[in-house]
């Protein structure tokens, strides 16, 4: 693909019209951008931004080292999402009025009702392979590591995948964990590590039960 200027592709004026009712029998609006896929890959370079074209999906997806997170663009339409832990493919979309648009409200910084999404979501949240019960045990295991040391107690051997999934948790923030787990002030517990293959480990929680170290 040759990439051109910015500047050759000027932002275009875009609203919504009507394209149809869903099932529901819901209007449905559209909006085009008038932008092209040059346009959007030109910008995106111009302000340093990694990205992919995915031509199957007529969409672009782009990276945010900060917070190591994924968004969904489509440069036709201004339509955003981001991606959930795992790779997983945004659930819903949300709307810009272009790429520039884009960039400037929500990838630089996410929206406060983002921001409080997230957090809802993460409350609601019942640790998988565990007997939690969220009426029981939720102010009790509401933090990142209270869920990580409640999963370790009861899961033996398990590798940062499979915690992350469990808890809720970024893969580097359970290995920040793990690690704290062995400091005095935490209560100096034991933390295996087993290499199974390919870079791989898998992790268990010995717990100290010494409570002169608490």
């Amino acid at each position: 693909m040759t990439l051109k200027s910015a500047k050759e592709f000027p932002e275009q004026k875009s609203e919504f019209y009507f394209v149809r009712k869903n099932k529901n029998g819901e209007a449905v609006f559209r909006r085009d951008t008038n932008e092209s896929v040059e346009h959007v890959a030109a910008v995106l370079n111009k302000n340093g931004i990694p990205f992919q074209y995915k031509e199957k999906g007529y969409c672009f997806v782009l990276y945010r080292a900060d917070t190591r997170r994924y968004y969904q663009y489509f440069h036709t339409t201004g339509r955003w999402g981001m991606y959930r832990q795992g790779g997983i493919r945004p659930e819903k979309h949300y709307h810009s009025n272009g790429i520039q648009d884009f960039l400037d409200r929500f990838f630089s910084k996410l929206p406060d009702w983002w921001q409080q999404k997230e957090k809802e979501e993460e409350q609601k949240t019942e640790l998988k392979g565990s007997d939690y019960v969220e009426e029981r045990d939720y102010e009790r295991l509401k933090t990142k590591y209270e869920r990580v040391f409640a999963f370790m107690q009861k899961s033996g051997w398990a590798g940062l995948k499979q915690i992350a999934e469990a808890t809720k948790t970024p893969e580097s923030t359970a290995s920040a964990i793990l690690r704290s787990f062995r400091r005095k002030e935490n209560g100096g517990h034991t933390v295996e590590r087993r290499y199974v293959v390919g870079g791989l480990y898998v992790y268990k929680l010995i717990e100290n039960k010494d409570d002169s170290l608490s």
